[in-house]
C-alpha cells in the first residue's frame, strides 16, 4: 500500500473544512390561502441567499425558509481545492514537501498535482493524476482526488464517474461515497446522493462531514426530522463547528421550534461572531419570535460584517418597515437593489415603500422594472395596477388589474385592487362584484368584507 493509501481517508477525515452557511430572509406575515409561489401582496418578498450569482429564482412565500440550496456540501464545492490538497499529501503532513526518496513514480504525479491544484491550474492538475492513475489504476483515493479536481472544473459527469471507479476498486472507503453524494447533489439528483451519504455514514459513523452531508440533502427532501437528527449527530461529533449550530438552528426554525433556533444561532455567533449569516438569521428568528428591535439590532449587526449583502439590507429594511420607520427602511431598500439589481422582488419592495411615501411616480417605475425582470407576476402586476390607480391612471390601471387575474384568475388581492379602480371610474355594481369575489376567495380577510359592506350601504341610499 502507498504511503497516499495509507495516511488519505485519516487525513480527509480529520480536514477542518469551511462550509457555506444558510442565510435566512425575513417576510412580513400575509394571508395563507394564496398561491404558494407568489404568496405576497400586502407583504414583502425574499431573496434566495444562497441562489444569488449565476442562478437566481424569486421566491415569493409566506414565513422565513431556508435557501434553495443551503450550503455547500462539507468536501463539496466550497472547499474542493483544500480537499484535493489533502487528498494529495501524506496524511495531512508535510505540506507542500516533496515526496520521500524512493517514492512510487504515481505519487510523483500526485504531489505535482498537489502543487499544480495549490496554483489553482485544474486542467495541469487533472492530466497528472491522470498519468498517474495510468501508473497505478487500482488507487481509489487517486480517483477521489482526481474525482474532486474534475468537480472543480465543473466536470460533473466525469467526476462522477471517477467516484464510482473509486468505489468498484474500494467499496469501504466512506470518503468516496460521501464526495459521490455531493457530486450527485450538484447535478439535481438528491435520492440517489442520500444512498451515498447513508453509505457514508454506515462506514465511517464518526464522520461528521458525513451526518452533515445527509442532513443537508435530507432537508432538501423535505425530511426534517431526519435532517435535525443527522446535524444533531454532526454537532456531538464536532460541537465547535459555528456552521453547523447555524444550520441546525435554520432547520428548527423551519420547523417552528424558534427558542430552540435562537439558542443554535448564539451558539453559532459564539464560536465565530464575524460571520454576518449567523446574524442574519438570528434576527429572522427574533423576527418569528416577535421581537423586531431584537431583529434590527442583529440585522445591523449582519450588514455591518457583511456590508455587501443584499439579503441583509433587506432585511433590515424591512424590519424597520415593521417598526414604522419607513424612512429609515427605504435606503436600506435602495441599497439591496444596487447590490442585486436583477431581484425583482427588491424592486417590489421599493416600489412599496414608495407608494407608502407617496412617491407614485418612484414606485410605478419600481413595479415597471420588476416586471421587465419578470414578467409572468401577478403580486406586480396587481402592485401596479394600485399605484397606477392612486395616479389617476385608470385604464391602464384596468389593464395591469386584467393581467394580474388572467395569471392567477382566483387571486383575492387583484379582485380587490380592480374594485378600488372600478369605484374610481364610477361603475359601484362592477367594484361590488370584484369586493365581493375577494372575500369568497379570502373570507377571513377583514378588510374585503369591511368594503362589501360600506359600498353596500352606499348602493342602498
Amino acid at each position: 500500500m502507498s504511503v497516499l493509501q495509507r495516511f488519505v481517508f485519516r487525513c480527509v477525515l480529520s480536514l477542518a473544512r469551511h462550509k457555506k452557511v444558510t442565510s435566512r430572509v425575513s417576510l412580513t406575515r400575509i394571508p395563507h390561502d394564496l398561491h404558494p409561489n407568489e404568496r405576497a401582496l400586502g407583504g414583502y418578498v425574499k431573496i434566495d441567499a444562497d441562489a444569488m450569482g449565476a442562478h437566481r429564482e424569486q421566491q415569493l412565500l409566506g414565513r422565513n425558509l431556508r435557501s434553495a440550496s443551503s450550503r455547500a456540501p462539507i468536501g463539496g464545492a466550497a472547499l474542493r481545492l483544500a480537499a484535493v490538497v489533502c487528498l494529495l499529501l501524506w496524511g495531512c503532513v508535510g505540506w507542500g514537501q516533496s515526496p520521500p526518496p524512493g517514492e512510487a513514480p504515481a505519487e510523483k504525479h500526485v504531489a505535482r498535482a498537489e502543487e499544480l491544484a495549490n496554483k489553482g491550474d485544474l486542467e495541469a492538475a487533472t492530466r497528472e493524476l491522470q498519468r498517474a492513475i495510468e501508473l497505478d489504476p487500482n488507487s481509489a483515493t487517486t480517483r477521489v482526488a482526481l474525482g474532486e479536481v474534475l468537480e472543480a472544473e465543473g466536470k460533473s459527469e466525469e467526476s462522477i464517474r471517477e467516484y464510482r471507479q473509486a468505489i468498484q476498486i474500494q467499496p469501504k472507503l466512506a470518503e468516496a461515497h460521501n464526495q459521490l453524494g455531493n457530486a450527485l447533489v450538484g447535478i439535481g439528483n438528491l435520492d440517489s446522493a442520500i444512498v451515498e451519504y447513508r453509505e457514508a455514514v454506515r462506514l465511517s459513523p464518526d464522520s461528521y462531514e458525513a451526518h452533515s452531508n445527509l442532513g443537508d440533502a435530507l432537508s432538501e427532501k423535505g425530511d426534517l426530522d431526519g435532517a435535525i437528527a443527522e446535524l444533531r449527530a454532526a454537532i456531538r461529533l464536532k460541537p465547535d463547528q459555528a456552521d453547523l449550530h447555524d444550520s441546525l438552528g435554520s432547520l428548527l426554525q423551519d420547523r417552528a421550534e424558534i427558542d430552540g433556533a435562537i439558542a443554535e444561532y448564539r451558539r453559532s455567533i459564539e464560536l465565530k461572531p464575524d460571520v454576518g449569516t449567523a446574524h442574519n438569521n438570528l434576527g429572522s428568528a427574533f423576527e418569528d419570535k416577535g421581537d423586531i428591535d431584537g431583529a434590527v439590532r442583529e440585522y445591523r449587526e449582519a450588514v455591518r460584517l457583511s456590508p455587501d449583502s443584499a439579503e441583509s439590507h433587506s432585511n433590515l429594511c424591512l424590519a424597520l418597515k415593521a417598526k414604522g420607520d419607513g424612512s429609515g427602511a427605504l435606503p436600506e431598500c435602495r441599497e439591496a437593489v444596487r447590490l442585486e439589481p436583477d431581484e425583482p422582488g427588491l424592486h417590489i419592495n421599493v416600489g412599496r415603500l414608495m407608494k407608502g411615501a407617496g412617491d407614485l411616480n418612484g414606485a410605478i417605475a419600481e413595479y415597471r422594472e420588476a416586471l421587465r425582470l419578470q414578467p409572468d407576476s401577478f403580486v406586480t402586476h396587481t402592485d401596479l395596477c394600485g399605484a397606477l390607480g392612486a395616479r389617476g391612471d385608470l385604464d391602464a390601471a384596468l389593464k395591469e388589474c386584467h393581467a394580474a387575474l388572467q395569471l392567477k384568475p382566483n387571486f383575492a388581492p387583484a379582485h380587490d385592487t380592480l374594485g378600488d379602480v372600478l369605484l374610481k371610474k364610477g361603475d359601484q355594481g362592477a367594484a361590488q362584484k370584484e369586493y365581493q369575489e375577494a372575500v369568497r376567495l379570502s373570507p377571513r380577510d377583514p378588510a374585503y368584507k369591511a368594503k362589501v359592506e360600506k359600498l353596500a350601504q352606499e348602493l342602498a341610499k
